[in-house]
């Protein structure tokens, strides 16, 4: 089974309130467990939010890059499948807003994963068959703006990118 690209955020909620599993709340990415809140993001093609509580400074960070595809020729998948991508953890600092951006990777496809991943490109179609080339997973990143409709963004998103998981 392929590691698929995914975000998950970790912080401490024991000066604030967080709700979770409300019905304000029901698209919400968090599970609470005592004082520990995890966050977790899959891939689904577009940015995504988590404004966090007032009071979180701080929160742990794990990303996982898309992984690489395969090369297809008429439809049949030919040789191994793409690597994974990278696994990245770290500690990111909250800005002052309590905003965070979550770009979660797509895995490669023949035109390549979402958030950057390279294209894999094609040989063409003929009495030999149609042959796609393997693409690039895209990145998974945590950021501090967003990137808007331009995904992966500009270059003035990308310089707030805390945190970034290769495809």
């Amino acid at each position: 089974m392929a590691r698929r690209g995914q975000a998950v955020l970790f912080f401490a909620a024991a000066l604030c309130a967080v709700a979770v599993g409300s019905s304000a709340a029901a698209a919400d990415p968090c599970t609470a467990s005592g004082e520990l809140v995890t966050c977790t993001f899959g891939s689904v093609g577009q940015e995504q939010t988590l404004q966090l509580p007032a009071g979180v400074t701080k929160v742990h960070a794990d990303a996982v890059g898309g992984a690489g595809s395969t090369f297809t020729y008429s439809g049949s998948v030919l040789g191994s499948p793409g690597a994974f991508g990278a696994d990245v953890a770290g500690d990111i600092a909250v800005p002052a807003n309590g905003t965070l951006y979550v770009e979660v990777a797509g895995n490669g496809t023949p035109s390549g994963g979402w958030n950057g991943g390279g294209a894999g490109g094609h040989t063409g179609y003929g009495s030999s068959g149609n042959r796609s080339l393997a693409g690039g997973g895209g990145a998974s990143d945590v950021r501090t703006a967003t990137c808007g409709a331009s995904c992966p963004g500009s270059a003035a998103s990308l310089a707030t990118r805390e945190l970034v998981a290769g495809g």
